[in-house]
């Protein structure tokens, strides 16, 4: 454990131990994921290798060697024992290449290495549940609606308290950096610090009550309100009045701001479409216009052409059939973010879309051509239909390798089906993507049974090229 208590000196002592093979002989489960190979597209060392670089990473936290998240800061000053997150760290991915859950075998492992150090049952419940809820936090923040307080209130309820979340957020930031150094992005910490603060103002609460929903709204509208002119604020009223309550939930108040500002200012009755950066990383598009089926395909097929990677997407409709959604996209080529010229022939373009002057055909094919990715370019697409999940929407979830034009695929399937989208994240993790989506159907309902299998099997057809 005096090896371990020192995060920063942890990583070049084990990995001694292990090129020595001393590790394997104190620790036998590590010798089975010694140079294992992790098929799939997101991860590119071996198990063993991922498991050292994730400590070297914790070290580099402690040690201030590399650019911190500030949240990362707050959450080093609830860690009492170091070595509790080394521990987990070392057996987080320990039982993979078994077969079953390979989160729920480390646990199992490393509560039994816990009795052989005699630790206390406080510190060994800590490990234990950190090794069994590692992928919980990255999950959460790449694929939930974080404006959502159930959300929230439910990831609460799964960590508890604050050191948990600490320890928690601490693993899986060391985690994710160690995976694959192209995959982590300052948008990823963004949506781990959006989650770690909303959380532990959830659990500082001294009454963890379900807060008045119409209460958030309308200290959310008071908000803005106090930001615009007065002559502004029937008109904004007006405009409030035929949008629903999640709208409000489900957007900051800076965000409801700039859309009232936008909405406001637009004196064409044809569609706004704005555009402003987003810090740290991308460009949030606002756009407002008329509503009508398939349009989230024809958006999605317009931004793909100029190769923006869309990373969330929120769909609204007023009850008066006008679409307020909001699309954050990142250029990898970072030059979209700084041309005036580029966001106004984008605007012109999707436009022209939503007025029905044009249509929108994607291209399609792999987005990447690299062996790697052809290599896995065949594995069938995953898709998973969830009611349960969500309290307002049912779930899909896509895993699919990275393709052009695979969300205007999505929307089509679901424009066929007359089912409607809500929401999207988008989430890749290297040549892989994992999509999620807030759908409901034609009646503002969760899917039904057959709704959800006849979503499952069409979108299978179309993502894996099968004939319907």
């Amino acid at each position: 454990l005096a090896i371990l208590a020192q995060p920063d000196g942890a990583y070049r002592s084990l990995k001694m131990m292990q090129q020595c093979g001393i590790l394997a002989r104190i620790l036998p489960a590590f010798g089975r994921i010694t140079g294992r190979i992790q098929h799939d597209l997101f991860h590119v060392y071996t198990v063993d290798q991922h498991t050292l670089f994730l400590l070297r990473n914790l070290g580099q936290i402690w040690a201030n060697e590399t650019p911190q998240m500030p949240v990362a800061n707050a959450a080093r000053e609830q860690v009492e024992k170091p070595e509790l997150l080394v521990l987990a760290g070392l057996f987080h991915d320990i039982g993979k290449g078994r077969g079953g859950d390979h989160s729920k075998i480390g646990a199992q492992e490393v509560r039994r290495f816990a009795r052989r150090l005699q630790l206390s049952p406080r510190d060994t419940e800590l490990i234990v549940w950190l090794v069994e809820q590692h992928l919980q936090m990255s999950g959460v923040s790449q694929r939930r609606d974080l404006e959502d307080p159930q959300v929230i209130r439910d990831f609460a309820d799964l960590v508890q308290d604050e050191r948990h979340l600490a320890h928690l957020l601490l693993l899986t930031v060391a985690d994710m950096r160690a995976t694959n150094p192209e995959l982590w992005n300052d948008w990823k910490g963004l949506l781990l610090s959006t989650l770690y603060r909303a959380t532990a103002s959830e659990l500082q609460r001294e009454e963890r009550q379900i807060r008045d929903l119409p209460q958030l709204i309308a200290d959310k509208q008071h908000f803005v309100m106090g930001k615009i002119t007065s002559m502004d604020q029937p008109r904004a009223r007006a405009l409030w009045q035929h949008l629903s309550g999640p709208y409000f939930l489900r957007y900051t108040e800076d965000e409801l701001l700039w859309h009232c500002q936008e909405i406001l200012a637009h004196k064409s009755r044809k569609t706004l479409v704005a555009v402003r950066p987003h810090e740290p990383e991308g460009s949030e598009i606002l756009i407002y216009g008329s509503d009508r089926p398939g349009l989230f395909q024809q958006i999605t097929g317009a931004l793909d052409r100029q190769s923006l990677n869309i990373i969330d997407a929120r769909i609204d409709t007023s009850e008066d059939g006008r679409a307020i959604d909001t699309f954050l996209v990142i250029d990898n080529s970072h030059a979209f973010a700084h041309s005036a010229q580029a966001h106004a022939d984008l605007g012109a373009e999707l436009r022209a879309i939503i007025e029905g002057e044009t249509t929108s055909k994607p291209r399609f094919g792999p987005r990447h051509r690299d062996p790697r990715h052809r290599f896995f370019a065949n594995i069938p697409a995953e898709i998973r239909v969830d009611n349960r999940a969500l309290p307002r929407y049912t779930l899909l979830e896509v895993r699919a390798t990275d393709q052009l034009g695979l969300l205007y695929q999505v929307g089509e399937a679901l424009r066929a089906l007359q089912l409607n989208i809500h929401g999207a994240k988008v989430s890749t993790f290297g040549e892989r993507v994992e999509d999620t989506f807030f759908i409901l159907n034609e009646r503002g309902r969760k899917l039904t049974d057959a709704q959800a299998k006849a979503l499952t099997q069409t979108l299978g057809n179309i993502l894996n090229g099968k004939a319907a």
